[in-house]
């Protein structure tokens, strides 16, 4: 059964750097506990790494999917409120 998990933290700099460092996927591994390594394979792919059930580890190659300009925008509007940081699904 899928199971949604919600949280937030408050980060003391600015938007500008703050969604550079989460654009770079490569960062996610060193906030993101379960990602073990993010690497480039192409243009518009990465592969992943990540920590499963059971001790497994899962690998994949998927698209990238930033949220771009808009995502941007929507952080800026609200700087105290943070926005929401999202990646696009993989297939």
């Amino acid at each position: 059964m899928a199971q949604r998990v919600e949280g937030a933290i408050e980060i003391e700099a600015p938007v500008e750097t703050v969604y550079g460092y989460w654009e770079t996927l490569e960062n996610l591994p060193n906030f993101m506990a379960n990602v073990e390594e993010v690497t480039p394979t192409g243009p518009d792919t990465t592969r992943w790494r990540v920590k499963g059930p059971f001790g497994k580890t899962l690998e994949w190659v998927g698209p990238d999917h930033p949220e771009g300009a808009q995502q941007r925008n929507s952080m800026e509007q609200h700087p105290r409120r943070g926005g929401d940081l999202r990646r696009g699904a993989f297939s």
